[in-house]
């Protein structure tokens, strides 16, 4: 029984193991003693660099193999932290409140404001003024109040004193051209010409007296315009005059280029020699809606009675700029009646300007005015349903239609001597302006080619 039980035994691990299976097995345990045998020796190799002896790590090379050694990284410098304050004039800004919030006391204050007559333009700051501070021991050390990359105010401490200083740097002028066609409105048309908002308003401001650009404006005018541009260091940093403009309205074009005499005035005049500034400007107020005209019919839109309108109505947002009409001076400024906020402008013996509804006032009685100056906003006082500039014309103290007056110019014509400098000059200007013209023509032919489209029209021929 023992027998069978030890030959079945055998019978089993023979057919469970076969015989290859058994010799693949001697093979791995084999294996695995010769790895036994060398695993110390592969361990030291990785252990930590300090813990490992240098021959280990790095054998030694033969003499005729060099090595280089990698230098290290360097750290990065550490981070430079900027001594200046910077501050940027925000709406509501003074320079006294700027530098209380700097941390100065009112006397710095009133040392700095005071220091010399270049410190009085640090008064009037404007909105996007740069006010840059170096501040040591509750005190300014330097002031730097910066307008343009052309114009700044320095401030320097020395001592218990400041000293200021106005900066300006004379740039490289060249000239500019621009040209476009109106489709909606002279801004819209500017922008894609690539004028600014500023330098769009001198545009309408040399051809005022002759187009009104509210009511005279119709798609399809154009115009061009040559300008100053001014270069610092290769870089483009702003726009100057205007030397040259053409504006074609409803079929008339007219132009103007700018020309200062020997007596050094400057003023614009057509090719001609005729001076194009008017005794009075069409229109007081930029760009606004005429919402009522002049009637002696009219009903009250408060009051609701047939009542005379002296005037003219333009519809524009409170605080919009009021230009005086014309030089003159002031007779009244003040409340008025109906009118709410007025002032009153005598031109010379025949003529008189009011302006009424005014939300703020910026001139005061008695005072000398200049044509286009800004004597106060548009706004809403007294009998008015919104903000709106009510303006009447009267001649010989009768008012009449501000559209229906049509004056003449007002300064003196050119002397023959004159009149020949004036000559050379506008030709040179002209010429100029007709070469740009002619090149941006050639630029705008070329691009069409290069993208097959039809080149648009240019104003100038």
């Amino acid at each position: 029984m023992l027998e069978k039980e030890v030959h079945n035994a055998g019978n089993v691990w023979r057919h469970h193991f076969p015989r290859h299976h058994l010799v693949a097995a001697c093979g791995i345990s084999l294996a695995l003693t010769l790895l036994l045998s060398v695993l110390p020796d592969s361990v030291v190799a990785y252990r930590t660099p300090e813990l490992v002896p240098e021959e280990l790590i790095q054998p030694a090379l033969p003499a005729a193999i060099e090595t280089t050694a990698t230098p290290e990284a360097a750290p990065p410098p550490p981070a430079q932290l900027d001594p200046w304050l910077h501050l940027t004039v925000r709406k509501g800004d003074t320079l006294s409140s700027l530098l209380q919030k700097a941390g100065l006391s009112l006397d710095d204050i009133h040392l700095i404001a005071n220091s010399g007559q270049d410190a009085k333009q640090l008064t009037s700051l404007d909105l996007g003024d740069q006010l840059d501070l170096l501040i040591k021991d509750g005190k300014v050390e330097q002031l730097k109040l910066t307008r343009s990359k052309l114009e700044s105010v320095a401030v320097v401490r020395n001592g218990d004193a400041y000293q200021a200083e106005h900066l300006v740097r004379a740039p490289e002028i060249r000239h500019g051209y621009a040209s476009g066609v109106i489709d909606s409105s002279l801004f819209v048309a500017g922008q894609k010409a690539g004028l600014n908002d500023r330098m769009t308003l001198k545009l309408a401001d040399i051809f005022a007296y002759d187009i009104d650009f509210l009511l005279d404006i119709q798609p399809g005018d154009s115009f061009a315009v040559m300008y100053e541009e001014y270069y610092l260091d290769g870089e483009r940093v702003g726009e100057g005059n205007i030397l040259a403009a053409e504006f074609t309205n409803q079929g008339k074009t007219y132009r103007a280029v700018q020309y200062k005499s020997s007596d050094g005035t400057t003023a614009f005049y057509s090719p001609e020699g005729e001076v194009l500034r008017k005794q009075f400007l069409r229109t007081p107020v930029d760009f606004a809606k005429i919402t009522s005209y002049f009637s002696l019919s009219r009903k009250h839109p408060i009051l609701h009675k047939i009542r005379a309108h002296k005037g003219i109505d333009y519809g524009a947002p409170r605080g919009t700029p009021i230009r005086a009409a014309g030089d003159g001076k002031v007779v009244f400024a003040g409340i008025k009646n109906g009118y709410g906020n007025v002032v009153m402008i005598q031109h010379g013996a025949a003529y008189t300007t009011l302006y009424g509804h005014m939300d703020k006032i910026s001139v005061k009685n008695g005072a000398k005015v200049g044509q286009g100056q800004m004597i106060g906003t548009v706004g809403s006082t007294g009998l008015a349903t919104g903000p709106h500039l009510h303006y009447e014309f009267h001649v010989n103290g009768s008012a009449v239609n501000p559209l229906a007056n049509k004056n003449v110019a007002i300064a003196e014509p050119l002397s023959k001597a004159e009149k020949a400098r004036f000559s050379n000059s506008t030709n040179a200007l002209l010429g100029e302006m007709k070469q740009l013209a002619s090149a941006k023509q050639q630029k705008a032919q070329q691009l069409a080619m290069n993208t097959n489209e039809e080149p648009r029209a240019n104003p100038i021929q």
